[in-house]
């Protein structure tokens, strides 16, 4: 009994990614992260600003509610200066809920900040890395065809002297030591970038 296709794809091992897939990935996954925690601190510094605001216009209507209070109090309407005092009440304590929520929210965006800030340098830090390691693997594949150049001047020198003697006013290696030194100069740019 033969297997199927699908079980035969699906025994088929992953296929291999190259580490800078691999590193380009976990960057990019880095980066929504970094997004999405970006968007939920905005969301705090907005919901702790509307909160303050709020607190403010409630402090405002407290001290309305104060003077009215004491104005009718002196005109001698005692009920109406009464109700006026319940309200202020009210709004005190909503005041009190409304400011220990805001602290909280406040402790929680400072908190998001600076994980938003460690993250930041986290991400700029892999991408130098990422940055750096492209660097190290463009010297290091100059350095190889460097070599490779090396390998084939030497050669060539070596069969342009063996027919040096058939043509001594031609000197077929100096077009070559031009390129391997040029080659050597770029690798010596890429190394100081």
């Amino acid at each position: 009994m033969s297997a199927s296709p699908f079980e035969l794809f699906r025994k088929r091992p992953p296929p291999k990614r190259s580490a800078a897939e691999l590193y380009q990935e976990a960057l990019v996954g880095r980066r929504e992260a970094y997004e999405a925690l970006r968007e939920a601190t905005l969301s705090l510094v907005y919901l702790r600003q509307r909160l303050e605001a709020e607190a403010f216009e409630r402090r405002t209507e407290i001290a309305r509610l104060h003077d009215e209070a004491r104005r009718l109090a002196k005109r001698g309407a005692d009920q109406a200066a009464l109700e006026k005092l319940l309200a202020k009440q009210a709004h005190r304590a909503a005041l009190a809920a409304q400011e220990d929520r805001a602290q909280q929210i406040k402790r929680e965006a400072e908190l998001a900040k600076a994980k938003l800030s460690a993250l930041g340098l986290e991400l700029r830090t892999l991408e130098a890395e990422g940055c750096e390691a492209r660097a190290m693997a463009q010297v290091a594949a100059r350095w190889q065809q460097i070599e490779a150049l090396e390998l084939e001047t030497s050669a060539l020198k070596k069969a342009a002297q063996a027919a040096a003697g058939e043509l001594p006013h031609f000197d077929p290696t100096r077009d070559l030591e031009d390129d391997l030194t040029s080659a050597r100069l770029d690798l010596a740019v890429l190394k100081k970038a």
